[in-house]
């Protein structure tokens, strides 16, 4: 019977698998957003929200989805 994998997530490729393809991408790709980067710049701006809310406590879940629609929109802008 085949093991189930624990995380069902989409798997990202390690930077070392992509090494010899980025290296060889022309400079505009090199540029790219990968998805552990969007995920860091959601998490940073969603920080920047509470910071600049007082660091109140209770909306964390409202900052979250205010900076993912926010560096969403951005990464469409760059990838169109």
């Amino acid at each position: 019977m085949p093991k189930e994998p624990k995380d069902k997530r989409p798997r990202i490729a390690s930077p070392r698998s992509t090494k010899k393809a980025a290296n060889s991408a022309p400079a505009e790709e090199k540029a790219t957003i990968t998805f552990p980067n969007l995920e860091e710049m959601i998490r940073n701006r969603a920080y920047q929200f509470y910071e600049q809310r007082g660091r109140e406590h209770g909306q964390d879940q409202d900052d979250w989805f205010r900076a993912e629609a926010e560096v969403r929109a951005q990464y469409k802008q760059r990838t169109a």
